[in-house]
């Protein structure tokens, strides 16, 4: 058996747009009427109405358990147009608080935070937009002790209590630390040497200004296996002369103009502020990040805001962000240029604050804990129903507390799995049943309901006996029955990708209208996604007049099959056997060739892991006698399996 290398074995890897791993958070979704659009596209941005928004979300989440729609166009221009409503445009990335979560008590707590400054508006009609993600939570930070003063006015500016973040040193990093931010900082290997097993075995995000960055860019151990901190690029240059151990080289304190705000990162969650942030950055001693002259940054690293210095993809920059090492496994890693972001003038200061905010937000619709779960759509008042969740991330144990907006007992209000039973109500109404999960580092998250509540002897909507789903060949087939139905104008089908947020609508079937008899649906979806993983669906069940329900949720553990074909040329073949396979989505694949007697002779791949894309290459055949093999293609259960023949000229 021959093991080749990879001079032996070249692949040519492209890739095309239908396989390319998408942003999974993003989709449509229609908000009720009264919901509440915060502006975050107001001009001129002021401290007030830029940052002070964040401080109303951060009060919603933790204080009053309420999700908040993040709403990004994903093909939206820098300060482009998001959405539209009512002739006004909105843009700079808004938040929007869903209307079924808004009682006079959110009320009284938005019109406080408008005296304040913040500006927004309640709809009067449904609005659909393009929400990229629902924030549930906010993320555990510790700030490095060193300069914590930079970065704390950002959260006086906000009106953030203190209480969301910890001023520590990496010594102290814990898997219950989502962001480590360190500002201006002198950075050695004996003290900073942390932050390596923080981001990449932990997978914690990290955040970083001023010289701080081209120090902790070029530190390394001394020792095996001589780990540097190059997070985004290959080696930085120094900020100033002598200042980063053994490098050389260092650049101007001066920023070269023009800055360029690139615009292949427009929808990037960190990029929504409004305007240029560059003056913010015009002070201390590194106002801008460059490599070594035989440095680039890394190819993942997005070079979000650029210099006039250099070029792709070497160029210099005063924002940048990627994954560490550029491997979506490690933690994401954020550097910002300048000594304070409270410098230069009011609109570039609080764009850069922007930046960091929008940063600790983007860690936790990526990090944060994940509750899922099933209720009921509606409760006959003296009744028991179950409310069930379960926690995805996070570190246990958890606790849990339970709420309703009605009055009304749990039976184990402290439980992942309880019973509400709700007091008599004389007429209709409703309730938003509210669970808060807090697991072992203290950081929560929430899942709420809203559900109807209907007298004694009131009858409900429709009365779902069952809800289940299969997959069958790639496709997903859901069937539901019920078991009496009451005006049911129709059912919406919805559904959430794995890695995504909230549902989206896929099909409408019709209902029945009233009926006392059992009556049966389905719906097939075809091939929802091209990757394994979890998929979650629940139905929508709406009335004649508008009124609307929803179903428990159900998970469909998905496994589409990943190599779509292995295509190999010639055949006979002389020298070379050329082959060409397509992997939907990123797998660990074996390529290999056996003789007609399944003695392995060649091993192209052993255990590769490859991103998805199209793949092309070439197997040398010199050191084959004339004969008959087979190659075979695997990825875990899966395999393709070809013959060619060797044939001299």
């Amino acid at each position: 058996m021959k093991r080749l290398t990879n001079t032996l074995f070249k692949f040519l890897f492209c890739l095309f747009a239908g396989i390319l791993a998408k942003d999974l958070k993003a989709g449509n979704e229609n908000l009720l009427s009264g919901s509440y659009i915060i502006d975050m596209g107001v001009s001129p941005q002021t401290v007030a109405n830029g940052l002070k928004p964040y401080g109303l979300i951060c009060d919603l989440i933790i204080n009053y358990q309420i999700p908040i729609k993040w709403v990004i166009n994903p093909s939206k221009a820098k300060d482009g147009l998001d959405f539209t409503y009512n002739g006004n445009d909105y843009n700079g990335g808004p938040f929007i608080i869903p209307s079924e979560y808004i009682d006079s008590t959110i009320q009284s707590v938005i019109a406080a935070w408008n005296l304040k400054g913040i500006i927004g508006l309640y709809t009067t009609s449904s609005i659909t937009v393009p929400v990229y993600a629902t924030i549930r939570a906010f993320p555990n930070l510790v700030i490095d002790q060193q300069s914590a003063n930079l970065i704390t006015p950002y959260f006086t500016n906000a009106e953030i209590s203190s209480s969301v973040y910890f001023i520590g040193l990496p010594s102290d990093l814990s898997l219950c630390d989502d962001i480590y931010a360190m500002p201006h900082a002198d950075p050695a290997w004996s003290t900073h040497s942390y932050l390596y097993d923080y981001v990449v075995n932990q997978g914690g995000w990290f955040w970083s200004s001023c010289h701080a960055v081209s120090v902790m860019e070029n530190l390394s151990d001394p020792n095996p296996p001589y780990h540097q901190l190059d997070f985004l690029s290959t080696g930085l240059q120094c900020y100033d002369s002598a200042k980063c151990g053994s490098i050389t080289e260092w650049h101007t304190k001066n920023v070269s103009d023009p800055i360029t705000y690139n615009t292949s990162y427009n929808s990037e969650p960190v990029m929504q502020f409004i305007g240029n942030m560059d003056d913010a950055t015009r002070n201390g001693s590194e106002q801008w990040y460059i490599p070594l002259s035989t440095s680039t940054w890394r190819s993942t690293t997005k070079r979000t805001v650029t210099t006039a210095s250099g070029s792709a993809p070497s160029e210099g920059v005063l924002m940048a962000i990627g994954h560490a090492y550029g491997d979506t496994a490690n933690g994401m890693v954020m550097y910002e240029a300048g000594h304070e972001h409270t410098d230069g003038t009011v609109s570039h200061q609080v764009a850069a604050q922007r930046a960091f905010f929008n940063f600790l937000l983007y860690s936790v619709i990526n990090k944060g804990i994940l509750l899922t779960g099933q209720g009921p759509l509606s409760i006959n008042s003296g009744n028991d129903s179950t409310f069930i969740v379960t926690p995805v991330n996070g570190t246990a144990p958890y606790t849990y507390s339970w709420t309703s907006t009605i009055a009304g007992t749990f039976s184990a209000p402290n439980d992942s799995i309880t019973t509400f039973h709700p007091d008599s109500v004389s007429g209709n109404s409703s309730t938003q049943i509210s669970v808060v999960l807090t697991d072992a580092c203290g950081r929560s998250t929430f899942k709420s309901w809203i559900v109807a509540i209907y007298p004694p002897n009131g009858m409900l909507p429709v009365q779902l006996s069952d809800f289940i789903g299969s997959e069958l060949e790639e496709n997903i087939v859901l069937k539901w029955t019920t078991a009496s139905e009451i005006n049911n104008a129709w059912f919406e089908v919805q559904r959430k990708l794995t890695g995504q947020e909230d549902f989206a609508d896929i099909a409408k079937v019709m209902g029945k209208g009233s009926t006392n008899i059992q009556n049966s649906y389905s719906f097939l979806d075809t091939k929802p996604q091209s990757y394994p993983g979890t998929i979650y669906y629940r139905l929508k069940q709406v009335d004649y007049n508008g009124q609307h329900d929803y179903s428990w949720i159900i998970g469909i553990d998905y496994k589409p099959q990943n190599i779509s074909e292995l295509i190999i040329f010639p055949n006979p073949a002389s020298n070379a056997i050329h082959t060409n396979f397509v992997l939907k989505y990123s797998a660990k694949v074996s390529l290999d060739v056996f003789d007609v007697k399944g003695k392995l002779v060649y091993v192209v791949l052993d255990q590769v892991n490859l991103p998805a894309g199209t793949f092309q290459g070439f197997i040398p055949l010199q050191s084959l006698p004339d004969a008959n093999y087979y190659i075979r293609l695997s990825f875990g259960s899966e395999w393709f399996t070809r013959k060619f023949v060797k044939l001299n000229n």
